[in-house]
């Protein structure tokens, strides 16, 4: 069918005369290459971490009524930093704990001050400050209710949380390496040990 003979058709039926373009001549829209998002390990366009952390704490701990580091402790947040180095896109929460033995006030000061040497320290090892959070709750969140020097121990922390890119929480691993029970009970656990 022909130009003109479409017209007459158009024409014909009522239709406004506009023409009509055969389809080997409509203009195609320009092929734009689609681009995949960047499947990094985040889910996110650009986001590289990883959703499970093997090798770095979920908690650092301290002794009796201290906020100094102990020496287990900085082995611990050493690996933590070296991890850190690795993973860029990795943000950290840290949250000082206590357990429940004294004023609400002084347990509010201590988690303070444990949250603080554990930001310190971090900052020592190069970690920046933009991807450091730090919150303290003294006794108010308890990891485990008993009152067994175990208990105590596991209590008197400060708790990792690692934020990917996307905004969601990655796994990390829990660790006891540092634990520090009180040297009373520790002595008498030795004691048992012997027998």
């Amino acid at each position: 069918m022909t130009a003109a003979l479409r017209l007459l058709d158009v024409a014909e039926k009522g239709g406004r005369s506009t023409p009509v373009i055969p389809p080997d001549r409509i203009p195609q829209p320009p092929v734009v290459p689609v681009t995949p998002p960047d499947s990094g390990r985040g889910g996110t366009p650009g986001c590289t971490t990883p959703d499970v952390l093997a090798g770095v704490p979920s908690i650092v701990h301290f002794a009796l009524d201290k906020s100094f580091l102990a020496p287990a402790t900085r082995t611990v947040l050493d690996a933590l930093a070296e991890k850190l180095a690795q993973e860029t896109g990795l943000r950290i929460v840290l949250a000082g704990h206590t357990d429940e033995r004294a004023s609400e006030p002084y347990n509010q000061a201590l988690s303070e001050r444990r949250v603080e040497a554990v930001r310190q320290y971090l900052r020592s090892k190069g970690l920046a400050d933009s991807r450091l959070t730090v919150k303290a709750f003294g006794e108010t969140n308890l990891l485990t209710p008993g009152r067994q020097p175990m208990d105590h121990a596991r209590n008197r922390r400060v708790s990792i949380t690692y934020i990917k890119c996307d905004g969601t929480e990655a796994l990390p691993i829990e660790q006891l390496n540092d634990i520090q029970l009180e040297a009373a009970r520790r002595k008498a656990a030795a004691m048992r040990e012997k027998d």
